[in-house]
């Protein structure tokens, strides 16, 4: 018996959350603030409180910057009691984009700019360089059908190696009564813009012709697609 309750402390220790070592530091943001890998500005308490209308989406940044290279593992954490479309929340990888020649002539700047395009990796885990800020885009999408009401979530990061918890951001959303449009309502709002499919290949580093143009251009139509843009 004394044994049995020897390993059971054991397994039961293996569990418990190991405290992080390292300094880590989160800010939520909304996702029209930037930030780069060597700035970030003050949290903004609006990314932590959404207000969304049934059948729309809201997406949130959270910047976080640990002291020393490690390898982050973001998780979305339903709160108790939260609709099944909070644990389903999509978690993308902010990239930068060095900027050198912008191509507006009405105050367009140069330097690293985010790009929250990057899928996580199958393992979804990130590299976090120490000393910089690195992030994630959080996109909730709520369904037409959903509940009105209060939920709640919260970005968790945990060290991909150790386990531990580097980070955690809390997030509350409120469900209005109201529902969004239908992209097929006439009342919908339209935007039209234009686009250069050879603009597209070449930022993209791919050949004029051949498979991985087919790739490109199928990849880019399902992302539009999955976020109503026809």
């Amino acid at each position: 018996m004394r044994r049995a309750a020897c390993l059971l402390g054991v397994a039961c220790a293996l569990l418990v959350p190991v405290p992080s070592a390292l300094a880590f530091e989160a800010r939520a943001l909304l996702l029209a603030e930037r930030f780069t890998p060597t700035a970030a500005p003050a949290e903004n308490p609006l990314a932590r409180a959404l207000v969304a209308l049934r059948g729309e989406s809201e997406t949130i940044q959270v910047a976080f910057r640990p002291d020393a290279d490690v390898r982050v593992r973001p998780l979305i954490e339903a709160g108790r009691g939260a609709p099944a479309f909070v644990a389903k929340a999509e978690v993308v990888r902010v990239g930068f984009v060095a900027i050198t020649t912008p191509s507006s002539g009405m105050g367009g700047r140069r330097g690293d700019f985010a790009d929250p395009l990057p899928p996580l990796p199958p393992s979804g885990e990130m590299e976090a360089p120490g000393g910089a800020w690195s992030g994630v885009a959080i996109t909730f999408r709520v369904p037409r059908d959903a509940r009105a009401g209060v939920a709640s979530a919260a970005l968790v990061l945990r060290d991909a190696d150790s386990g531990a918890e580097l980070g955690r951001v809390p997030i509350g959303m409120r469900v209005s009564k109201v529902a969004a449009l239908a992209p097929d309502d006439p009342a919908a709002f339209r935007v039209l813009f234009g686009f250069d499919e050879g603009v597209y290949r070449r930022y993209s580093g791919v050949e004029t012709t051949g498979p991985n143009v087919e790739t490109l251009f199928t990849n880019l139509m399902r992302f539009l697609e999955r976020r109503g843009v026809s």
